[in-house]
């Protein structure tokens, strides 16, 4: 028996009849970051004629000590970057009996390493993007 709770049928209902306009808010959030940051930091790329959903916007530092820096700065003024992606799947234990050769996944660390999640939810404020944009560009 699969019955969905009424309380959670009307929160997908709600979510499903804001999707567009959360869709819109997302983009116009992203594009705010990337009017800011583009020339700073390695950001998203939208190929013109697509179109993206930022469920994340992840940006790329230099090395993992820059990044590190400009997160603890962020959390430490009440900000909340994330990182999604800190170790590659090749480096969980459940690969540990598998054969392989750790540099192969090159790409992947440097990923691992250098890359943030910046908050992109529908309520995040135009003010709030430009404080984490700030405070990323005085430590880069």
């Amino acid at each position: 028996n699969s019955k969905m709770f009424v309380v959670n049928a009307d929160i997908i209902q709600y979510r499903l009849s804001n999707m567009e306009k959360w869709q819109a808010k997302r983009n116009e959030i992203a594009s705010w970051y990337e009017m800011e940051l583009s020339n700073d930091v390695i950001c998203p790329i939208v190929a013109p004629g697509l179109e993206h959903n930022f469920h994340k916007y992840v940006i790329r530092f230099e090395d993992k000590a820059q990044r590190k820096r400009v997160k603890d700065i962020l959390k430490s003024v009440g900000l909340n970057p994330s990182i999604h992606y800190e170790k590659t799947l090749s480096a969980n234990s459940i690969y540990n009996n598998v054969k392989h050769i750790s540099d192969d996944c090159i790409n992947s660390l440097l990923v691992a390493d250098t890359v943030m999640s910046l908050p992109i939810h529908p309520f995040v404020t135009e003010e709030t993007v430009y404080r984490i944009s700030n405070t990323i560009l005085m430590e880069v």
